[in-house]
């Protein structure tokens, strides 16, 4: 026995079929709750946790809608029952909550009698001609607004910045003539110990679409063998140290040279100050930890003794 909504949380085109098919067997009774979403509804829904895999949830929602789907048949027969979401969602596009709930036709029991289970299964399905697309930095956010039925940009329509949970946009804009927002950044749009995770909505007329992005999705820096860094002014310093040779005995000067740059919003500047170095040797312990000036490119460099009774192997 199964029923299963086939989308977790997707795209149909507002130009395309909006019929879903619901799949079901050895189910006696289905139910279909849908409710169109607000972007205040949406991001609340987002944040929320509650409802696990047989725990009602969406259906509990305010002004949600319901409808019964007549199922039943033979035993172990698979049915489709199509829902269309057009009609559900009202004015043919928005976002809308989705949630199906069965009785589930499990076993017959030693006594004769038949058991039953409850199955609950939603989604958040846009129904929109609006393709949404986002990346973001620390020091800035880039939105782009397309039409999925052209692939043309989308002029004038309204872009906002929420984190789940929020009562309001932490940022809103307009694209311009070429479907572009650019916002704030991850700096201007969360607090020191809030996470960076972001919604991104897109608005014309009746239409509505969003995009999810967080530090931890899509392609990262370390797919490259990049390091990242989202701590401007902490940790976001970036540099390279290089020696003028590989190999050392015991009592040599090791010529250490170094180039430091500190990510900002206007790009990679050299640093000013001193910066602080540690030399493990080979056993992982503490050689040195020498102090440095940094000069005005960016760049130092040092002159370490290797003792003579060094332990051989690997130093960093």
């Amino acid at each position: 026995p199964y029923a299963r909504l086939p989308i977790g949380s997707g795209v149909l085109e507002a130009k395309g079929p909006k019929r879903l098919p619901l799949l079901f067997r050895n189910a006696v009774k289905a139910t279909v709750y849908s409710k169109r979403l607000s972007p205040t509804d949406l991001v609340a829904l987002l944040a929320d946790s509650r409802g696990g895999h047989d725990t009602p949830f969406y259906s509990k929602l305010p002004g949600v809608k319901a409808k019964a789907l007549q199922v039943g048949g033979r035993p172990n027969k698979a049915q489709v029952k199509r829902v269309d979401l057009g009609r559900l969602v009202g004015k043919g596009k928005g976002i809308l909550a989705v949630e199906v709930q069965s009785k589930l036709r499990e076993r017959l029991k030693k006594n004769g009698k038949v058991q039953y289970d409850q199955d609950v299964d939603r989604a958040i399905v846009r129904i929109t001609d609006l393709g949404v697309m986002a990346k973001y930095s620390p020091f800035g956010s880039l939105i782009w607004v397309t039409s999925l039925q052209t692939g043309k940009p989308v002029a004038g329509a309204k872009v906002s910045i929420w984190r789940p949970g929020d009562k309001s946009p932490r940022w809103s804009g307009t694209s311009d003539a070429q479907g572009l927002a650019v916002g704030p950044g991850a700096n201007t749009l969360s607090g020191p110990k809030e996470s960076r995770n972001y919604v991104f909505i897109a608005e014309k007329g009746q239409d509505v679409s969003y995009t999810k992005a967080t530090t931890q999705s899509g392609i990262r820096a370390w797919d490259f063998g990049l390091n990242e860094t989202w701590e401007d002014g902490k940790s976001g310093l970036l540099g390279m140290i290089f020696a003028e040779r590989g190999v050392y005995r015991p009592g040599e000067n090791v010529h250490l040279k170094g180039i430091l740059r500190r990510s900002s919003k206007k790009g990679l500047l050299s640093p000013k100050g001193e910066v602080k170095l540690v030399i493990n040797d080979a056993r992982g312990e503490k050689l040195a930890t020498p102090t440095v000036e940094i000069s005005r490119f960016g760049t130092f460099h040092l002159a370490q003794t290797i003792p003579q009774n060094a332990p051989l192997g690997r130093y960093t």
